[in-house]
């Protein structure tokens, strides 16, 4: 094994020689000691020297034994203080470390894909663990954090899928965004009575977390926190967010709807609620039926996300807007009602709608956004509402079942595959004369290009997209 890493910007490191095991270190001199920056001729257990030519090893430098693959142990010396980012990143066959007292911080990326690294000891004086310190240890089952421990980073635990609980003290008052997404094995994890936020996803995905409670102390949390997890618990005394036996969490004053459990199978949502918070119900696959009332005047980003089962929405009038990916992923939805006040439908809301046969868009929409119909299969001839003035790169692409479309005088540009994929797709109405095609707008569409409007526009029409035969 041979790993060379210059981490201080024009300065080679000087080299040191191990008599005893023949290890060849590269290594930095500093007045507060040596920081080892790689490492030649090492075996599979490596064991760091606590001095090299008489002064103190103190650090490991950034990216120091980055992508050694046959590292499988490695022993620090109680001497070292620091361990730079990104130190053992993707060094997949390392199984175990124990970080020494004297460590205050877990820097950024250290040990990221490390995904044979099954257990790792954290010393009491760690008091931050950084952005995607442990990203993609696939292997590492169990993780206790140190009292003192302030913060945990953005990303810090993402993608341990094997990790089944984590212990994290009452000192710690930030949890930063995607912390612990994608941990599908946890089954448990207790928040400090501290934590005063929540970044965005923190729990996204940990499908087997069953319930949380969170504290009286959190006063916010970023969007889709506990997406695709169970029941959501609040402490009584918070002053922002309150949840319903059921588990399903709100705000306090009952206007925002935040998380539904991943279980849920139906679901009418309260009269009074007047926003449904992005994700609420994401990853909820056997969802078959929400009612919403009259009182919602927006859907957030996301909301219905992989509902799979979901065949059909009532959208309320007071909708204005159709967000981004709300209904992305529902392969059963077969029709949607958009209300005349919606003005806009926005990047992904049905993307992957495959059975969706029906779709009447408002005249109002002026804009439709990038990938917003895109893998619609059943979707075929309609046309677009005459207000409309942008059609994003993908709207349309892959709707195979798509024959005709007509595109209203308002739209200036047809941007990159926006009907790419639309293998029935025959002709194309465009009626502004000027309008600015992208040379793979139609890539692998067999299309007529019509400059002028097709034959039933005799007659008023609404803007709508019927049936694929």
């Amino acid at each position: 094994m041979q790993h060379w890493f210059y981490d201080q910007p024009n300065t080679e490191p000087e080299t040191w020689g191990d008599p005893a095991t023949g290890i060849q270190w590269a290594y930095f001199s500093a007045s507060d000691g040596v920081t080892i920056s790689g490492v030649s001729n090492a075996s599979e257990h490596l064991t760091l020297p606590s001095a090299i030519n008489g002064r103190r090893v103190t650090a490991i430098g950034a990216h120091a034994f980055l992508g050694c693959v046959g590292l499988t142990s490695v022993t620090i010396p109680d001497s070292v203080r620091k361990i730079g980012c990104s130190a053992f990143t993707d060094c997949s066959s390392l199984k175990s470390v124990a970080i020494p007292e004297g460590v205050t911080e877990v820097e950024a990326g250290v040990f990221i894909g490390c995904t044979s690294l099954t257990s790792v000891t954290l010393p009491a004086s760690v008091t931050a663990i950084w952005n995607g310190a442990f990203y993609g240890c696939s292997g590492l089952t169990a993780v206790t954090i140190p009292e003192g421990v302030t913060i945990i980073g953005e990303r810090a635990f993402e993608g341990c899928s094997r990790l089944t609980s984590i212990t994290i003290p009452d000192s710690v008052t930030i949890i930063a965004s995607n912390a612990f997404s994608g941990c599908r094995s946890l089954v448990s994890a207790r928040l400090p009575n501290r934590v005063t936020a929540l970044g965005s996803c923190v729990f996204e995905g940990c499908s087997s977390l069953s319930t949380v409670t969170l504290p009286a102390s959190v006063k916010s949390i970023g969007l889709g926190v506990f997406t695709g997890c169970g029941a959501v618990f609040v402490e009584e005394g918070n002053p922002a967010y309150r949840s319903t036996p059921e588990g399903v969490l709100m705000s306090a004053d009952g206007g925002e709807l935040l998380h539904v459990p991943i279980s849920t199978v139906a679901y009418t949502i309260p009269e009074g609620v007047a926003t449904i918070g992005a994700f609420a119900f994401a990853g909820c696959a056997g969802l078959t039926a929400v009612m919403i009332p009259d009182s919602v005047k927006r859907i957030g980003p996301g909301v219905f996300e992989g509902c799979a089962r979901l065949t059909s929405v009532n959208i309320p009038a007071g909708v204005t807007e159709i967000t981004g990916g709300v209904f992305s992923g529902c392969v059963n939805l077969t029709s949607v009602a958009i209300p005349d006040g919606v003005t806009a439908i926005y990047n992904g809301a049905f993307n992957g709608c495959a059975k969706l046969t029906s779709v009447r868009i408002p005249e109002g929409v002026t804009i439709i956004g990038e990938c917003a119909f895109s893998g619609c299969a059943r979707l075929a001839s309609g046309r677009l509402p005459d207000n409309l003035t942008e059609l994003g790169d993908k709207a349309f692409e892959c709707c195979s079942g798509l024959t005709s479309v007509r595109i209203p005088p308002g739209v200036t540009e047809i941007g990159y595959r926006a009907f790419g994929d639309c293998e029935k797709l025959q002709h194309a109405y465009i009626l502004n004369q000027a309008c600015e095609i992208h040379p793979e707008a139609f890539e692998d569409s067999p299309i007529e290009i019509v400059f002028g409007p097709p034959p039933e526009d005799a007659a008023p029409a609404e803007a709508s997209f019927g049936a694929s035969k």
